[in-house]
């Protein structure tokens, strides 16, 4: 709850710092606190180590532009022991992804500003940072070095993304099964499939919603253009695009060109941050427009977007974990966590297996 809180103030906080007001910055808070990888690390897998660094996020993020934008001591002070006590207590796969995304939004902002008085102030929060976790980052280069030379093992479960499963992914309760049974005018297989992906979302995709995907994806598109006057001139939200389209084109990268050290879907968290912050200043700006026709169309998107997050937060919350402790017909007298393994159990093999081939090491 405490990491929840402090990862929605500063959410609000960078939303303030892009001229959002109260009434839209309270509406992406609630969306960043009822996103897919919220769900995902706090109820469905229960990973705290990955929920520390996504909730540690924004107000790495919220530091970040201040020091950037500011001489002030005390922001790059503690943007230091953020960093460092997030490289402590995080999973190293996500400090690197989330890390690697915020290096590249740095870089274009020093890029557009060329201010040498930030780099300054960005080289002590480094030197700082290392110091801090200096005994962290030891043991576990040093674990890495005794097994760089094995051969990472496969991972069949683990998922890559393409454009079109994220669009698919974003269509959500559509599905390419519903949608290609309603091509072929399967109407009752297409109801079933239909049922099947609406009551079973997944929370290890990403979801942003096909409203605010498309938002950012425009966005993105505008970047590049020659007229780019929608921007207002503000860096940091072109900063933040560029941190969803290099979160995007990263997580359809396959896991063999990191080899097979990174899961390219981590990907999706950055992209979701950025894609909820750029999306939500979308629909202020048509909002605050003059023609009282972008106002309606504003609140039609918004509208939309909300109902399909309902449908997803709900059936992700209640009726998912519902079903899933229905589905199974275990009595809790039977359930012992403190059992130790025994030699017909799996994990009991695995654990041999690895002591044969590891055991010199560990």
């Amino acid at each position: 709850i405490f990491h929840q809180t402090l990862a929605s103030f500063f959410f609000i906080k960078i939303c303030k710092s892009l001229n959002i007001n109260n009434f839209f910055s309270i509406i992406a808070c609630l969306l960043f606190v009822f996103s897919s990888p919220t769900i995902n690390y706090s109820l469905h897998d229960d990973w705290a180590t990955v929920w520390l660094a996504w909730t540690m996020l924004p107000c790495i993020t919220y530091f970040l532009i201040q020091t950037l934008k500011y001489e002030k001591v005390l922001n790059w002070l503690v943007l230091t022991i953020l960093i460092g006590f997030t490289i402590c207590n995080s999973n190293p796969n996500y400090v690197i992804v989330y890390g690697l995304t915020l290096i590249i939004v740095v870089c274009y902002i020093l890029y557009k500003t060329k201010n040498l008085a930030a780099i300054k102030r960005l080289f002590y929060v480094i030197v700082l940072s290392v110091l801090i976790c200096s005994a962290h980052l030891y043991y576990t280069i040093n674990e890495t070095l005794l097994f760089i030379l094995e051969q990472a093992p496969e991972r069949p479960l683990v998922r890559e993304y393409t454009i079109l499963k994220i669009l698919y992914y974003n269509l959500y309760p559509l599905d390419q099964y519903l949608l290609n049974s309603l091509l072929y005018e399967d109407l009752s297989n297409a109801l079933s499939k239909f049922l099947a992906s609406l009551t079973n979302p997944s929370s290890r995709v990403p979801f942003l919603g096909i409203i605010f995907l498309s938002i950012s994806s425009f966005m993105s598109c505008l970047l590049f253009s020659k007229n780019n006057h929608y921007f207002a001139n503000s860096i940091i939200l072109k900063s933040f695009v560029v941190g969803f389209l290099a979160s995007l084109i990263l997580s359809l990268i396959p896991n063999e060109y990191y080899l097979n050290t990174l899961h390219s879907g981590t990907f999706r968290d950055p992209m979701i941050f950025f894609g909820l912050l750029i999306s939500i200043f979308s629909i202020q700006k048509l909002f605050l427009s003059q023609r009282t026709s972008f106002k309606v169309f504003s609140y039609i998107l918004l509208f939309i977007h909300i109902i399909q997050i309902s449908i997803y937060v709900y059936f992700s919350l209640f009726a998912s974990l519902d079903n899933s402790l229905s589905n199974h017909n275990i009595q809790s007298s039977e359930l012992n966590f403190y059992e130790a393994p025994n030699e017909t159990d799996e994990i009991y093999k695995w654990m041999i297996g690895n002591k044969q081939k590891y055991g010199d090491k560990i």
